[in-house]
Order: C-alpha cells, then structure tokens, then sequence
C-alpha cells in the first residue's frame, strides 16, 4: 500500500483542492436521499475510488468480485475522499486563501452562488461541516488560527474516519450472503498480520481468497447457480451430502486429511489445548490468529487444499 499512498494517490488527487466538490455526490441534487458515505464513495464521479478498490484486491490476490468491504476491512484502509475533503478544507483555511484579495473575492462571489441556491465550491465546504455537526465554523474561519484550523481539520479527519468504520461494520452484518464467514473471525479494523508475515505469495493470497470468499467452494459459487444452500453439496466427499462451507473445508472433509494431518499435528506442538476447541471455535481461532507459525501453516494447508480440490474435481 505504500507504493498507492506516495505514488499513485498524488496523482489522483492533484488538483482537487479545486475540483474535488465537483465530482462528489453534494454536487449532484439527485442524491440526497443517500447515506452520506454512499454520497461520497461515488465510483462513478470518481474513478479514482475504483483505481484504489482495484489496486486492494490485486493486493490480496483475489478477484473483481471480491466484497469491497471484506477488502477494505484486511487491509485496513480509508477511501480516497477522506484524503479529499482534508486537502479541500486545509485550502479553505489557509492563510493564501483568506489573506489574498483574488482568492478572498473568488471565495464571496462562491458564497453568494451558494446562498442563491445553486451548488458551488463553498457549498461542498457547508454540507461536510454540516454533516459532522459542526457548522459553527462557517462563519468564523477567518478567526482560526494555524493550531486552531490545523486541529478543526484532524477532527474532520478523525470523524470522516470513524464514520467510514461504522459503514463497513454495518455493511458487514447485513450482508449474510457474502460476507456470512468473514464475520465470524473480523472483529477489528486493523492490518491482517499474516499478510506481512507469510512471505510465499501463492500461500498468502490462497489465505486472502480463502477469508474474503472469493474462491470456489460451492457454499460461494452455489450462490451464483441459484442453489439454495442446503444443497450446495461437496463434489470431493463420495457420498456427496455435506455442504462445502469454509468449516468443512478446512476441517472436515476427508480428501484432504493427509494435508491436515501435519498441519493439525505441527500446530499441536505449540497449542497442546486445540484439542478442547470445537470445529467452530477451532475454525475462528485459526482465522483470527495473528501467530505468525500459524498463519503460515494455515496459509500452506489451504494452498494446498486448493490445488488437491481443482486437481480431483478436473479429474473425475
């Protein structure tokens, strides 16, 4: 993510001091009735949201489909309008802005626009302030000082930010289809650790699929055939009554058990208590582990798992 926050994330945002209002959800009446975070995660007027939403899932390995939620939850990131507004904002309050007479003058004939009733630059500036509750800085912003408007801009940040958490929290319980795992394991907002510290990239992105649902298991494909899920049968059990979920697979199914054999046995070295979990709880501690010998055990075993299934499926 380095590489997209001081490479590509300048460019996309050059500029949009100035154009950045334009193309955000305020800037169009027809959308009012919208959540503000769906105003503003506009991939349509902004292409440099779906650039970024990309750029995470080729980072994790995982395909188009891929829930943007789930993606932005493992990695831990914002969308690009927050980066937006704070650079609109830190323009709005800038000495250059309130002290140079062209720009002063740019900036009261954009309030009268406003105050007429039609959409302008200074429009954007009231609906976010607006939004956060706190429109008491509209017409004091010549008063601010540098500590002052650096601070009203971090607390902007800091809601914006906030907010967006909250979006994908509630994205991710109402979404029973898709996301009906991850949140068994997801709790928190934060960087994955095994996405530094499984360092075989085939292993690390079979784990992403594995966690974001975006593989193949007929419990996820099931849902595009208009299967119901009672009958999203495992192709690689013989009698062909289970239903291959993430648990079953990982757990269960009996294909794989001279894969999971080592791997159970590897991680009882270290957990000598494994065996008192439950597969429910065993299948949540492994995908909420941020041990970094098991994480790259899980991430080898489902690897593994992956090309056994495709290579038994392709087969029979």
């Amino acid at each position: 993510m380095h590489l997209f926050h001081t490479l590509l994330q300048p460019v996309l945002l050059y500029g949009c001091e100035m154009w950045g209002p334009f193309i955000t959800g305020f800037s169009n009446q027809n959308i009012n009735n919208f959540a503000f975070e769906n105003k503003m995660l506009n991939y349509n007027t902004f292409p440099g949201e779906k650039l970024l939403t990309k750029y995470l899932k080729f980072t994790l390995g995982v395909h188009s489909k891929t829930s943007n939620t789930a993606v932005f939850m493992e990695l831990a990131q914002y969308p690009l309008y927050i980066q937006l507004i704070k650079l609109v904002f830190k323009y709005w309050l800038s000495p250059d802005t309130i002290n140079k007479p062209l720009l002063s003058e740019a900036l009261k004939e954009d309030k009268l626009i406003d105050e007429k009733g039609n959409k302008s630059w200074f429009s954007f500036i009231k609906e976010i302030l607006k939004e956060l509750n706190m429109e008491q800085f509209l017409n004091n912003s010549n008063n601010l000082n540098d500590n002052l408007a650096t601070s009203l801009i971090h607390d902007i940040v800091s809601q914006l930010k906030t907010r967006f958490r909250r979006k994908l929290s509630s994205d991710l319980n109402q979404n029973d289809k898709k996301l009906r795992t991850y949140k068994v394991f997801k709790y928190i907002f934060k960087t994955e650790p095994y996405l530094n510290c499984v360092t075989n990239l085939k292993h690390r992105n079979s784990l992403s699929r594995f966690r974001t649902s975006a593989h193949k298991l007929e419990i996820e494909v099931g849902r595009y055939k208009n299967i119901v899920k009672e009958e999203r049968y495992c192709k690689c059990c013989s009698n062909n009554c289970h239903i291959e979920d993430e648990i079953h697979f990982l757990l269960k199914c009996p294909i794989y058990n001279s894969l999971r054999s080592p791997f159970i046995t590897s991680l009882k070295s270290k957990f000598v208590n494994l065996d008192s979990l439950s597969d429910e709880h065993l299948f949540t501690w492994l995908l909420s582990s941020e041990d970094k010998f098991t994480s790259c055990l899980l991430a080898k075993f489902i690897h593994e798992a992956f090309t056994l299934r495709e290579s038994h499926i392709y087969s029979s």
